[in-house]
């Protein structure tokens, strides 16, 4: 990311609401190992915006069933 510029991460979510034409963003951080890289810092502020549960995101699909289906890969009970 250029020194000047803002990056923003995008969800899933949207990704099914453009059909593609935004993509999710890889959620994966990595702490370089280079020169200078212990000045370095990642700075974040969450800002979480979703549309209503009722909402239809894709052809298939409303935002609470997305919900539901991420929530049941990423969760189990016990966990």
């Amino acid at each position: 990311i250029p020194q000047d510029c803002l990056a923003f991460q995008t969800g899933e979510a949207l990704e099914l609401a453009t059909a593609g034409r935004l993509r999710a963003t890889p959620h994966c951080v990595r702490v370089g190992a280079g020169p200078g890289a212990e000045s370095v810092t990642r700075e974040t502020f969450a800002l979480f915006m979703q549309p209503d549960v009722e909402q239809q995101i894709s052809a298939t699909e409303t935002f609470g069933q997305f919900s539901k289906r991420i929530f049941d890969e990423h969760y189990t009970e016990g966990m």
